[in-house]
């Protein structure tokens, strides 16, 4: 969270190298966000924020007709927050969704997309739902990073039993979720945590 006065820029305590950082809106919050590489395994580093205009970065990503795309991902997001494509472009532009069915698919319904934030960190697509469980549902992307966060809120609670698939293209996935501040494998014993 940052309160401060802005513009910022924040710079890696020790080598004195700024580093990408961008304000966000997370949840009606605002956020200072940046891109923090080379982070010991078994450590930590120190980032300053300093006040003034610092150096310019490019854009994480571009996003244009429900297509995200960063130097390293590219991904189809259709108006109903449903992911129809994720391509890998530093391997070889492997697919990750399989073709049977998008992931990500929460159901029939109306949608629009909007771009909620970008900057030289991140690109956050925000899809607004109506219909069969109004949702919104968050895509983002990151700057030099394989990595791709979704964020689904249902609007309304459920009354019966709703279930979802992500069909994504490998062919023994090792799943790991987070529930109540615990990662877990999603599995049954003794691969996974979840008991017989």
């Amino acid at each position: 969270p940052y309160d401060g006065a802005s513009p910022v820029h924040v710079v890696e305590e020790g080598t004195g190298r700024q580093v990408p950082a961008q304000f966000v809106n997370v949840r009606g919050r605002r956020m200072l966000r940046i891109a923090a590489d080379n982070v010991p395994r078994l450590g930590y580093s120190v980032y300053e924020i300093r006040q003034g205009i610092g150096q310019a970065f490019s854009d994480a990503g571009t996003f244009t007709d429900g297509r995200l795309e960063s130097d390293v991902l590219h991904l189809y997001i259709d108006r109903r927050g449903a992911i129809r494509s994720l391509v890998d472009k530093a391997h070889g532009e492997r697919e990750y969704i399989a073709s049977e069915a998008p992931a990500n698919d929460i159901g029939e319904g109306v949608g629009t997309l909007t771009l909620e934030n970008a900057g030289p960190v991140s690109l956050t697509v925000l899809a607004t739902v109506i219909g069969h469980l109004p949702r919104t549902t968050r895509v983002t992307l990151y700057r030099d990073a394989a990595r791709v966060d979704i964020e689904n809120v249902l609007e309304q609670g459920i009354d019966k039993v709703e279930t979802w698939s992500f069909p994504f293209a490998f062919p023994d996935p090792v799943v790991h979720h987070e529930e109540v501040g615990a990662v877990l494998r999603a599995a049954h014993e003794p691969r996974g945590q979840y008991a017989q």
